[in-house]
């Protein structure tokens, strides 16, 4: 009876061991991703909230960000921590709003990077687009979660209407 209950125990902790093995290393890097409006019509002005947060006891080498889109027409646009636009990036605009502590020869430290990203969407055609943010380090590339943004045509509203009716049903 001794020795089961030693086994038994001795499984616990092995299974308990494998199990956090299997969930993988905890996140010490968020990036948070909002859109303002998913329903925008063409020519509006789309804003994004954007930030990344660096928790305790990390550091973190972000070389790059990049806003992208995928759709009827692809859009990627690439910025610098502090928010200077690699590159052409057509409608695009890239404002940071917070800074975390950064280490020269390091990194950033924990805190967070914050920026408002805004788009002209008259820049894209009309359609279904998905994005999201994609922070780029030494190492790997980390990404946001995706939003889903419909940019619609404006539609014309006429100043006639015309209404037939036939044995009770109209048209």
């Amino acid at each position: 009876m001794k020795h089961l209950s030693k086994v038994i125990a001795g499984l616990v902790t092995l299974v308990i061991i494998i199990t956090l093995f299997m969930l993988g290393p905890v996140q010490a890097f968020i990036l948070g991703f909002i859109v303002d409006n998913n329903f925008p019509l063409l020519g509006d002005i789309i804003n994004f909230s954007v930030s990344a947060e660096i928790e305790e006891g990390e550091v973190l080498d972000i070389k790059n960000f990049t806003l992208m889109l995928t759709g009827p027409s692809d859009l990627m646009c690439h910025f610098l921590p502090d928010g200077t636009i690699i590159g052409i990036c057509d409608g695009v605009t890239v404002i940071q709003t917070e800074t975390a502590p950064f280490d020269f020869g390091y990194g950033f430290q924990p805190g967070f990077l914050r920026y408002s990203i805004t788009l002209d969407s008259g820049t894209l055609p009309v359609g279904e687009y998905t994005a999201k943010l994609l922070a780029t380090t030494p190492d790997e590339t980390f990404t946001s979660s995706e939003e889903l943004i419909h940019i619609l045509e404006e539609i014309e509203f006429t100043e006639q209407c015309s209404v037939r009716a036939e044995d009770g049903d109209a048209t």
